[in-house]
């Protein structure tokens, strides 16, 4: 009898997401949809991939441009979302990037401070 597969061998890996592929998708989406369609606007969870696929300081860039989209659109930020693009911005190295998005904070519904 053959030899079983190693545990390694024989799991598959999910396909890796392009930081660039995603942002270039929610940006279609958004200039495609009328403002007040929230049927037509991008999935949250498009903004979620693109925060766990930027590694880049350009893909930093264009996170904080998605970002600013969902929030214009009245898409509701959730907690995970906020910060996962501060953690996106640190990982990347954007500190530009991250002084700007700390000093719009409440324009971005950055709330970081925790409910009392």
């Amino acid at each position: 009898a053959a030899p079983a597969p190693a545990p390694a061998a024989a799991a598959v890996a999910a396909p890796k997401v392009s930081a660039p592929a995603v942002a270039d998708k929610i940006a279609e989406r958004f200039r495609t949809s009328n403002r007040g369609d929230r049927w037509r606007r991008p999935p949250r969870k498009w903004l979620n991939q693109l925060i766990l696929a930027t590694e880049e300081r350009a893909e930093a860039d264009r996170l904080v441009e998605a970002f600013s989209a969902y929030v214009d659109a009245q898409v509701p930020i959730r907690r995970w979302q906020q910060v996962g693009l501060i953690a996106a911005l640190c990982r990347t190295r954007s500190w530009d990037a991250l002084l700007d998005v700390l000093q719009r904070r409440r324009r971005l519904q950055l709330f970081l401070e925790q409910p009392k």
